[in-house]
């Protein structure tokens, strides 16, 4: 699990970005763990 404490605005629109950016380079990647936590579960 990853908790995330946001101190201010900036700070939100800053990880906003940073999500953003991360979910797209990322994308197939996040998917096939998805699925592999679904599966262990």
């Amino acid at each position: 699990m990853i908790s995330i404490v946001i101190r201010n605005k900036n700070e939100a629109k800053l990880l906003e970005r940073t999500l953003k950016i991360l979910t797209k380079f990322y994308h197939d990647d996040i998917d096939e763990i998805i699925r592999m936590i679904i599966v262990l579960k």
